[in-house]
């Protein structure tokens, strides 16, 4: 024999307000719900996310929730994982100027040292050059005496 009253009152409907009270994502879930579940900015991320989690550990919940607890974790991950490739990227793209700017000082080092000896081997020349004309000169001289 069931009690009609009961059953009135302690409907699904009930049911469902009594869940939504408890549940600290329920604004969530039913914006996902409404949206067909395509509207992921309704899903948990981060600290809510884990929050729901431990919250809905050691409970009975419906298929929706664990649809939207899935599907806010799955979510949760691709950010995560996209934000940690952007990361990788930045620290690759840093990476690269540096070893750019290296590149760039060596090749004007480089290019510094190169010029610096061609100066000094055109003086060298020059040098000895004088000195060979000055000897020659000299020794004309010292031939030319008598």
């Amino acid at each position: 024999m069931k009690n009609h009253i009961y059953e009135e009152v302690f409907n699904q409907t009930w049911v469902e307000k009594q869940l939504a009270k408890l549940r600290p994502y329920s604004q969530a879930l039913n914006a996902w719900v409404a949206s067909e579940q395509r509207d992921n900015s309704r899903l948990l991320r981060g600290k809510a996310l884990l929050e729901a989690l431990a919250w809905s550990q050691g409970k009975s919940l419906s298929d929706l929730d664990y649809q939207f607890l899935a599907a806010s974790q799955e979510c949760d991950r691709r950010e995560v994982e996209t934000w940690l490739e952007a990361e990788r990227t930045k620290e690759v793209k840093a990476r690269l100027v540096q070893e750019q700017k290296a590149a760039r000082f060596q090749r004007l080092f480089f290019i510094g040292a190169f010029g610096w000896a061609l100066i000094v081997v055109l003086g060298l020349g020059v040098v000895t050059f004088q000195y060979k004309k000055h000897c020659s000169v000299t020794s004309k001289q010292l031939l030319d005496q008598p």
